[in-house]
């Protein structure tokens, strides 16, 4: 989770520490605000409204509050968010972990702010999970990223929306309320079948046209209850999916994960081979595209494949 080590910053009494999903700077004066007369966050500015910071030793420790928030079904961090809750305690963060689903409202209200870095069982109950984010800024909780683009992209149909930057995306349909196969697939070799609402290759299948009923009957018995995207399969996948990490409006690192012989889907639980890489020059201008795009969101991870020397964007993640 921390992708650059605390330090002396450009000026002097300034730390920085660069996370996934979180930018913590402070300057050396109290009561700095993060964003500007625009809205937008400032460099060397404390990250939030009313933040204090105050000088031990050799950092700079804030009197604040961040919720990490889980959900009941995965209260305990995963290994990276665990990494991510630690940086922020060893420098007097305190960062207690509040289950959206199962915690009081009040709870998190009480926190400077609440950071979506493991709320990923909202995809059994997307619309009370919406309700739940737009309640909680609606009380004037602090939440990033926002509500807006966190309801927006829970959604994977949003997917072809992405079009719109000017980013390639893989051919898309929704599946018909009837389960009918879309007409619109039928000249593709292989499709893919997907949740709307899913993660870690959570019902995700990949077949020929003429095997989705069998196909269909695997993902509902997995994600019930869920609506269905089919999308054209992307071969390119056996050269590995590129995943460009943003923070704050910069491209920070990017890896690229294989997958296994005869597997399509590089979800961490299949157990693609991940390496950190520099990415092709079409990938960062579809990073930069995206970013500009989505106003510059404090996190963004945007995976995709190279198709020759075209980036195509598979799935935009912002929470």
């Amino acid at each position: 989770a921390l992708l650059a080590n605390a330090g002396a910053g450009g000026r002097a009494g300034e730390l920085r520490l660069v996370l996934v999903g979180f930018v913590v700077q402070g300057a050396g004066r109290s009561g700095d605000c993060a964003t500007g007369q625009d809205g937008r966050r400032q460099p060397g500015r404390l990250p939030w409204p009313g933040a204090r910071a105050r000088r031990r030793g050799q950092h700079w420790r804030f009197g604040v509050k961040i919720a990490m928030v889980a959900g009941a079904a995965h209260p305990t961090l995963s290994p990276s968010n665990a990494c991510l809750a630690d940086a922020f305690a060893a420098r007097g963060v305190d960062c207690p972990v509040l289950r959206w689903n199962r915690d009081p409202v009040a709870a998190i209200l009480a926190c400077d702010l609440a950071l979506l870095r493991q709320s990923g069982d909202f995809q059994a109950d997307a619309a009370g999970y919406a309700a739940w984010l737009c309640r909680l800024e609606g009380l004037g909780g602090r939440v990033e990223n926002p509500a807006r683009l966190a309801v927006w992209n829970n959604d994977k149909r949003t997917l072809a929306e992405i079009s719109a930057a000017g980013v390639a995306v893989p051919r898309t349909v929704a599946l018909p309320p009837d389960d009918a196969f879309p007409d619109a697939a039928a000249a593709w070799d292989r499709i893919v079948l997907k949740p709307a609402f899913g993660g870690s290759g959570t019902g995700g299948r990949c077949c020929r046209p003429a095997s989705f009923s069998a196909a269909l009957a695997e993902l509902r018995a997995e994600a019930p209850g869920r609506p269905v995207m089919v999308q054209e399969f992307l071969p390119d996948i056996a050269e590995g999916e590129w995943k460009l990490i943003c923070i704050d409006g910069v491209l920070a690192f990017a890896v690229r994960a294989v997958p296994r012989p005869g597997e399509f889907r590089v979800n961490s639980r299949f157990a693609p081979e991940i390496a950190r890489a520099d990415p092709p020059a079409a990938a960062r201008r579809a990073a930069e595209a995206l970013i500009g795009w989505r106003g510059a969101p404090l996190y963004m991870r945007i995976d995709g494949v190279m198709r020759g020397a075209e980036f195509v964007c598979t799935e935009l993640e912002l929470t």
